[in-house]
């Protein structure tokens, strides 16, 4: 089935954060053994008994970030994964799996030492190969687990802080830094660079490619593809991630921590209007692979937050939302005991509301189709509107057009002659005032 009738199936998920996406900080030595990298961040040894607790409270679906390079020896430019790390992420996967549930295994914080957007060109070379060999090694290994599955292929990817300078809004500058990801934060004003998404595009043609290459079931396996940065307030994000051709079982995916604009009922709508925007013209799913409270909140606003947020996406635009548990801050789990906190707010009621929210209705078919494209429809609405008449009659002055616009033979070609001049303005026209008669 398509990618957006397979989400409807995804009901609440939780992730096991903090733990196999551990990597060398915070007092972890600098070549963990599996066990050591697990366990790095504080969390304990995942034990069944977690997952047993997940499953049984209602939730249908687990994301597992792992991150891949602590594990990773290289020899004479082979990139080997150790296989004992390797057999550890089948293990706890297969036991999700084996439960009856979903669950997402990505490439999580690699940006944080080689998978650098920011690099040099021959820098990006070389990350490049580390990433196809890498994908390959995951990808084999996990062949021939059913559809439970999806692997993903990155996480919040963002440049680095060299890669352009704070004035970018005004110079639109690009640097570049060398080697490996560089000490000094992340650049987030660079995540509307077009070098950016180009350069994050690149690695996700390879993230695909490589998958459906792989024999097994990886070549219907259903596929994760975070925005850039993992963002989601603006179209551009959706627009311009790579879409593979004639593939209709990628997903999309999004984080969204932004708490208090998730209640609110109206700023929620211009998020989720993007979202169905995007959704209908490109016919992609979309899962929301993070968000989530500080362990301190109040329970009753988390429970608000499932009966407003988690239930309009899963009711109304077929989002499944997946809760970010760290085991840290905001820890959901007391993963010692395999239960869920209760000391400074009652975590059960939260997990109770929110898989109540998220919860899938076996009869429910998602049958929306994307709509038909209507020509001359220039920024991508489905409507013919005054808007595309402006803006293709400012493509034919030669002034800028709209990031959101595309101007081109396939959208406004109105008497199909293969080029676009004034006489397609003017049918264009005639269509909108028609419309009002």
């Amino acid at each position: 089935m398509p990618a957006n009738v397979f989400v409807g199936k995804i009901g609440i998920g939780w992730n096991l954060g903090n733990t196999l996406d551990a990597h060398p900080t915070w007092g972890m030595g600098s070549n963990p053994t599996p066990y050591e990298q697990e366990t790095g961040w504080k969390n304990p040894y995942t034990s069944t008994d977690m997952i047993d607790l997940i499953k049984d409270s209602g939730f249908n679906s687990i994301r597992i970030p792992v991150t891949w390079y602590p594990q990773v020896s290289v020899k004479d430019g082979v990139y080997t994964i150790n296989s004992a790390w390797m057999n550890r992420v089948k293990e706890i996967a297969q036991y999700c799996v084996d439960k009856d549930m979903y669950v997402i295994v990505d490439m999580h914080h690699d940006d944080r030492k080689w998978l650098n957007i920011s690099a040099k060109e021959t820098t990006w070379q070389k990350v490049k190969e580390e990433y196809t060999q890498l994908w390959t090694q995951i990808a084999t290994a996990f062949k021939d687990f059913d559809e439970h599955l999806i692997l993903e292929g990155a996480n919040e990817i963002v440049p680095t802080s060299n890669f352009c300078p704070k004035d970018y809004s005004s110079t639109h500058e690009f640097k570049y830094t060398d080697g490996d990801y560089v000490t000094g934060g992340l650049c987030w004003w660079g995540l509307h660079n077009p070098k950016a998404q180009e350069r994050i595009n690149e690695i996700y043609k390879i993230f695909c490619n490589v998958v459906r290459a792989s024999g097994g079931n990886n070549d219907k396996r259903y596929l994760m593809l975070p925005t850039l940065g993992a963002q989601c307030g603006n179209s551009s994000y959706f627009e311009k991630i790579y879409k593979p051709a004639n593939d209709d079982h990628i997903i999309v995916d999004i984080h969204w921590y932004t708490l208090g604009d998730q209640i609110d009922n109206d700023k929620r709508a211009n998020y989720t209007a993007i979202w169905q925007q995007q959704m209908n013209k490109y016919g992609f799913a979309i899962v929301m692979g993070e968000c989530g409270f500080y362990e301190d909140v109040a329970s009753q606003t988390k429970v608000l937050w499932a009966s407003r947020f988690v239930k309009d996406l899963r009711d109304n635009f077929n989002i499944p939302v997946f809760l970010w548990d760290d085991g840290g801050d905001m820890k959901i789990m007391n993963r010692s005991a395999a239960s869920w906190v209760t000391k400074t707010a009652d975590n059960t009621a939260y997990v109770q509301a929110a898989v109540e929210a998220g919860k899938v209705d076996e009869n429910f078919v998602f049958t929306t189709k994307p709509p038909k494209p209507v020509l001359g429809d220039v920024d991508g609405n489905f409507k013919l509107e005054l808007r595309d008449a402006l803006v293709v009659k400012n493509y034919l002055a030669k002034k800028s057009v709209p990031a959101d616009c595309t101007v081109s033979v396939s959208t406004a070609d109105m008497n199909y002659d293969k080029v676009i001049n004034a006489v397609d303005l003017l049918i264009i026209r005639r269509k909108i005032v028609n419309s009002f008669s």
